[in-house]
């Protein structure tokens, strides 16, 4: 790696001096005013409270490139930016210079680093003091491990196990050094590490946060099952989803969800666990992005999810069902997530029935009394097909679908391909294609050498 300061951690720091300079009451006035560090625990966790600067925030172009959504012609010759449109083909390079899908989840880490560091010349004296720093220390590895995990979804290939001694990870920036070089870790070692910090993070945070945009246990849990689910380790997953759901598992009957609102729900649903939004792109404000016709004929009269989530567009169908409240589609954790999880998971490692049992629980407060009955499944795979079908339906437009896509089209038989048609001409993304993993944004690369994806 060359020996110079990726722009990435540039912005960084830039951002950081930024932020706490410009909260009068944040840190004590300093000799040098170009230097600030926080002192205190409070200080520590205004830093990670630091929504305005993206703490919060997740990648958007894996929703882009996926198959839940399409955009009209006229709406692709609308979009902002050069990059919605590469994405949204697939094209090899899709970054002119700078990507916020990239540096978005880097910043969390350089701030998540930061607490961890200067957490260590906090001396607490109270048992209460101990606590409280512990908790924040637990945060910012919480917030790290979710950064790390989303840049995996997007630039790292699909985990697989035993095969991946070969696979490039992310680099594991893992201090709040800027002038540290990192290169790309391996995919094991890249997966070890989001793990590891969520296992030595989880018993110093609360079962459930008074605020939802902050970590917890509930929301660790959640995690690791979303991880493990990921690599393929359906016990691990179903250990940890199950963990979660012990904590909270009240779902949100859809006959009580108003259909004529603008956005179907908002900030208080029982459902959410943690708050995650996307960065912000213009195709997910467009009335000209739709959802994909092919997904919407997969629900049936009676499901309240047809009049819950969709509003008529003068072309199709528009998405309305975000958790965040708006336009920005959530990518956070929540109960129904953990619902399908659980039900996936059982049926994989044999336990079917209970896998159903599961599935059918979530569905009962989705589909209209008079048109609900149990799903029955007579093996192994007719219950997996009804499962995935349902978290298809389930969890659109939450970020999920671009891994799942890559995970089962590891499998053989869940394989398949994407197309697009624009202009006349058609557009495919086969399974397994180096495409799947999003390119590194060149400034990345010409700065700090790392290796870039192949395409």
């Amino acid at each position: 790696m060359k020996n110079k300061l990726s722009p990435i951690f540039t912005i960084m720091i830039i951002s950081i001096l930024h932020l706490l300079t410009s909260c009068e009451e944040f840190l004590d006035e300093r000799p040098d005013k170009n230097i600030v560090i926080p002192q205190t625990t409070e200080d520590l966790q205004a830093l990670l409270d630091a929504n305005n600067m993206g703490m919060n925030d997740a990648p958007s172009l894996g929703i882009l490139s996926s198959d839940d959504l399409i955009i009209t012609e006229e709406g692709f010759q609308g979009l902002r930016n050069e990059i919605e449109q590469n994405a949204y083909l697939w094209k090899e390079e899709i970054f002119i210079d700078f990507g916020a899908d990239w540096a978005t989840p880097y910043q969390q880490v350089f701030y998540a680093n930061t607490v961890l560091d200067q957490a260590k010349e906090i001396s607490p004296v109270t048992p209460e003091e101990t606590s409280e720093l512990a908790t924040v220390v637990a945060s910012a590895r919480f917030y790290r491990s979710n950064a790390f995990l989303n840049l995996l979804f997007c630039f790292a290939p699909a985990y697989e196990n035993g095969n991946n001694e070969h696979k490039l990870g992310i680099p594991l920036q893992l201090s709040g050094s800027i002038n540290e070089a990192v290169s790309r870790a391996d995919l094991e070692t890249s997966y070890a590490q989001v793990i590891n910090d969520l296992e030595v993070c989880i018993n110093d945070l609360p079962d459930i946060n008074e605020y939802v945009t902050r970590p917890s246990k509930v929301a660790a849990h959640a995690l690791l099952a979303r991880c493990y689910l990921s690599m393929g380790s359906y016990e691990k997953s179903l250990e940890h989803a199950e963990a979660a759901l012990l904590i909270k598992h009240e779902l949100l009957d859809y006959a009580l969800v108003a259909t004529d609102s603008r956005y179907a729900f908002d900030l208080d649903s029982p459902e959410l666990l943690f708050y995650n939004q996307v960065i912000s792109y213009s195709y997910m404000a467009s009335s000209m992005t739709l959802v994909n016709p092919s997904l919407y004929a997969f629900y049936e009269e009676g499901d309240y999810r047809k009049e819950v989530l969709f509003n008529e567009q003068p072309d199709g169908n528009g998405f309305k069902g975000n958790y965040t409240g708006g336009f920005r589609y959530f990518t956070g954790l929540a109960v129904d997530e953990m619902y399908l999880i659980k039900a996936e998971c059982l049926v994989r490692v044999g336990e079917i029935d209970e896998g159903m049992e599961t599935l059918n629980e979530l569905r009962s407060y989705r589909i209209k009394e008079n048109s609900f009955s149990d799903l029955e499944a007579n093996s192994k795979e007719e219950a997996l097909d009804l499962v995935l079908m349902e978290r298809r339906k389930e969890l659109l437009f939450r970020g999920l679908r671009w891994m799942d896509l890559k995970r089962l089209n590891l499998e053989p038989g869940r394989q398949m391909a994407l197309q697009r048609t624009l202009d006349g001409r058609q557009y495919e993304l086969l399974p397994n294609s180096n495409r799947y993993v999003l390119p590194i944004p060149p400034n990345e690369i010409n700065i700090s050498g790392i290796v870039q994806n192949s395409r």
